[in-house]
């Protein structure tokens, strides 16, 4: 018990305000997600393409950079072998290469055509699946629990609820009185200078304990 209170004691921000259905709402919209990345696996799959975690991934964010890369390389090795054998031809080389990226191209574009479709935000939660096991990563909900919180210095907040606190008692003290009214006797303010004092004329109407002297002397007390 010592030990946590000590902890709390040096807790430099509060919490103020929890934002739960925001961090649902991102709940799901990460489940969903996950629903569409295994969409894509099996686009893949069924495409008879390479599946890693880098394909998938790539496939999310509507990229095939590996497959595309790797659907050259026989081409490209053709081609290497054939210049190896009868030497290089800088026209030919580059009329087979234009050839070999166009065929990528219209690969890519094969693939994009019929590529299951991701949610608008799906981007935003993409870094939170584990690609290999195509699962949530663990420690989410702690994630979005703390980015949809709100927190402020500790002291600042306790000198804030202590101020609402009274202000909320005076109120319910002075309930036929205007607010404007309960804070004009409740404070002096110096707006120059940005200071506030408290107004002792809520506690000393008549100025019995400050004006004694003055008042004694003239016979007034």
């Amino acid at each position: 018990m010592t030990k946590q209170l000590k902890t709390n004691n040096m807790a430099t921000t509060k919490t103020l305000y929890v934002n739960s259905e925001a961090v649902e709402s991102e709940l799901r919209a990460l489940q969903n997600t996950l629903n569409e990345v295994k969409k894509v696996k099996q686009y893949l799959i069924d495409s008879d393409l390479l599946v890693t975690p880098g394909t998938i991934a790539q496939a999310c964010e509507k990229q095939f950079n590996i497959i595309i890369e790797l659907s050259k390389e026989p081409e490209i090795k053709e081609m290497q072998d054939f210049e190896a054998k009868v030497g290089f031809n800088a026209v030919l080389s580059e009329m087979t290469m234009q050839r070999i990226q166009s065929k990528a191209d219209a690969l890519n574009q094969k693939l994009l055509a019929k590529l299951p479709p991701m949610g608008a935000f799906a981007k935003h939660y993409l870094q939170y699946i584990d690609f290999f096991k195509l699962e949530i990563v663990p420690g989410v909900r702690e994630i979005f629990t703390e980015k949809h919180t709100l927190k402020a210095d500790a002291e600042m907040v306790t000198q804030h609820e202590n101020l609402v606190n009274s202000l909320n008692y005076f109120f319910k003290l002075y309930p036929d009185h205007s607010i404007n009214i309960i804070l004009e006797r409740l404070y002096k303010i110096d707006s120059y200078n940005r200071k506030c004092e408290m107004k002792l004329d809520l506690y000393d109407p008549q100025k019995i304990a400050r004006d004694w002297i003055q008042l004694r002397a003239n016979n007034m007390l």
